[in-house]
């Protein structure tokens, strides 16, 4: 799971500078509700303008394991709408990285391999956390998804695929929302790579897809409407369906 999420709240005002006693206060009541995180750090800054002056706060926190990132959540939310209390209009940002990464997703790969004989790996990132103060907070999930062999692929899989991720993402309070396939031989080529786009398998060309309203850049399956219009593969509620299954 996602070394590295990005949490982005509030809006540029013109308000007082934070203190070093605030800082000093938040960073007591992180080491208090957040005691699973290895490291946590809070830094600001305060820029003024012409029309008006406004504060950031920065926290960064390390997680061990995905274990304790998901244990922490809710204290995440608590200690960010704490910040956000004492420094009204504040643009807050805190990263989370968990430093075992990389065995979390050897974990998810080898479990969607065995249940999945198509998959040969994955690499999941978290996307930037959305705060709702109507509810919990949650997070965007990408997914790097290496197939070993297409002629295997249906939307029977990729239905298996999306289910045994979210489960996995909603600890977190994760959304799957999008998923790039991609072949075996890719597992280095980044989104920002040139060749990302052509090396990319686009889905609505594999045979099994065919029957599924593909054609009309949509795949619809009982739970999920997945967006196939290109390589890249949008996955919707089917009760909330967007792009080309709006």
């Amino acid at each position: 799971m996602a070394a590295f999420v990005l949490v982005a709240s509030g809006c540029g005002n013109s308000s007082p500078r934070i203190t070093n006693e605030q800082v000093v206060a938040w960073e007591r009541l992180a080491a208090e509700t957040v005691p699973a995180a290895e490291e946590i750090t809070i830094d600001t800054d305060y820029v003024t303008t012409m029309a008006n002056s406004s504060n950031t706060v920065t926290i960064d926190m390390v997680f061990a394991n995905m274990a304790d990132w998901k244990a922490s959540t809710q204290a995440i939310v608590a200690l960010q709408d704490a910040v956000d209390h004492d420094a009204p209009g504040a643009s807050i940002m805190t990263s989370v990285e968990n430093v075992s990464a990389d065995a979390h997703d050897a974990e998810l790969g080898a479990k969607l391999a065995a249940e999945v004989p198509a998959v040969s790996g994955v690499m999941l990132l978290a996307g930037q956390y959305v705060f709702d103060r109507e509810s919990d907070a949650f997070t965007t999930g990408t997914l790097y998804l290496y197939l070993d062999d297409e002629a295997k692929f249906s939307p029977d899989a990729l239905d298996q695929i999306a289910g045994i991720v979210q489960a996995d993402l909603e600890g977190i309070g994760g959304r799957l929302v999008r998923i790039y396939v991609l072949p075996p031989s890719a597992v280095d080529l980044v989104y920002s790579d040139p060749t990302f786009e052509e090396t990319a398998i686009t889905v609505r060309d594999i045979e099994a897809f065919k029957d599924f309203g593909v054609d009309g850049g949509c795949v619809r399956t009982e739970r999920w409407a997945y967006d196939v219009e290109t390589s890249v593969i949008n996955v919707y509620d089917i009760d909330d369906p967007g792009g080309a299954c709006s």
